[in-house]
């Protein structure tokens, strides 16, 4: 999305992230399987990254501008609203990245917001082309 400026070093982090948010609620959903293999396409990562790397914590550190973080955290989220809904584990996990991360809450909840809002249209688009 907005994660092709990343470097490689970023790629498979923000793949890491996404997968510890598709794994937080316990239930993987088919959708969730698509949208991880659809960032692994997108950011160049199929078949560079395996299931095993995915589960080793990414570095967050790689994430060194303000842009960087604010992009990976939009990625989060629309994975996070993947099933139109936010698991309390994810939120968590979304809101210690946050900190870590060093954003403000109202920046939060703009990211937030945006989540909501791309999980909708994504629903609307995929009704409309009958997927």
């Amino acid at each position: 999305m907005f994660t092709k400026e990343f470097s490689l070093e970023q790629r498979i982090a923000a793949c890491k992230m996404c997968y510890r948010m598709i794994v937080a609620d316990h239930r993987v959903r088919e959708t969730e399987h698509e949208i991880l293999d659809d960032i692994e396409l997108l950011m160049g990562l199929r078949g560079k990254v395996s299931r095993e790397d995915l589960a080793i914590a990414p570095d967050l550190a790689v994430f060194d501008t303000d842009q960087s973080r604010v992009a990976v955290m939009l990625q989060l989220f629309a994975v996070a609203f993947a099933d139109r809904q936010i698991h309390d584990d994810e939120l968590e996990i979304l809101r210690r990245y946050a900190h870590t991360f060093g954003l403000s809450a109202e920046k939060f909840e703009e990211i937030a917001t945006w989540g909501r809002r791309h999980s909708v249209l994504f629903e609307q688009a995929r009704d409309i082309i009958n997927v």
